[in-house]
């Protein structure tokens, strides 16, 4: 029977096998996983080696999860299992599991990224669902939401986040919390605008003219165009 464990800040190099072992093994074309990569992981994209989990098998990874912390919510980065211990729960044991941590560190956010062409684990994260056991949702059944990214070079996150903002306020204004949507904005005018009622293409206009000033500012720091 496979033991689970969350890591802890010594254990760079288990995590760095069970990556290795579990989850680039299923991308032959993908570059290894090392020390050095690592630590570059945890200082661009957060990742925490409190918010990975192991599973092993007579002391061998054989299953592991990784994911990000930060303020405003969770990104699980990779999630695979040895093949040979595919389809015995390993995987949805990891992710209850970090889940439930999550939880408790009142992440108000959990995302995770999955091409279109990866089938089952589209379907294995579309089944995912958790029972949060405080807070607003106390014994209330949650899933997910899946959204389907057909060109990664022209969506922009922002407009995407005020579109479904409109539409669960539209929807369910009783119990829409806008409050969290700073959290991710941090930006106090545009989010006064939105709590207004403002139009979402001038919502849109605004934040445009905010992410040009951004990425003028940016170009000049660019080693490479």
């Amino acid at each position: 029977m496979s033991s689970y464990r969350f890591c802890r800040p010594d254990d760079l190099t288990l995590i760095i096998r069970a990556i290795n072992a579990c989850y680039l093994m299923h991308y032959p074309d993908a570059p290894a996983m090392t020390e050095e990569r690592l630590k570059e992981h945890m200082t661009l994209f957060h990742v925490r080696p409190g918010n990975c989990m192991v599973a092993l098998e007579r002391q061998q990874p054989v299953g592991v999860v990784v994911s990000t912390k930060r303020d405003y919510g969770v990104w699980i980065q990779a999630l695979g299992c040895q093949p040979a211990f595919q389809r015995r729960g390993i995987a949805t044991q990891l992710i209850e599991a970090l889940v439930r941590k999550i939880a408790i560190q009142r992440a108000p956010l959990v995302t995770v990224d999955v091409p279109t062409t990866n089938t089952p684990a589209r379907r294995f994260f579309e089944a995912v669902q958790f029972t949060p056991t405080s807070d607003v949702y106390t014994r209330t059944p949650c899933s997910g939401v899946r959204f389907v990214v057909t060109d990664r070079e022209t969506i922009r996150p922002v407009t995407v986040a005020f579109a479904l903002a409109n539409a669960l306020r539209a929807l369910h204004r009783e119990q829409f919390r806008p409050e969290g949507i700073q959290n991710l904005l941090v930006h106090r005018p545009t989010m006064w605008a939105f709590l207004r009622g403002e139009p979402l293409d001038r919502l849109v206009a605004w934040t445009e003219v905010d992410r040009t000033s951004f990425m003028n500012r940016r170009a000049s720091y660019l080693i490479y165009p």
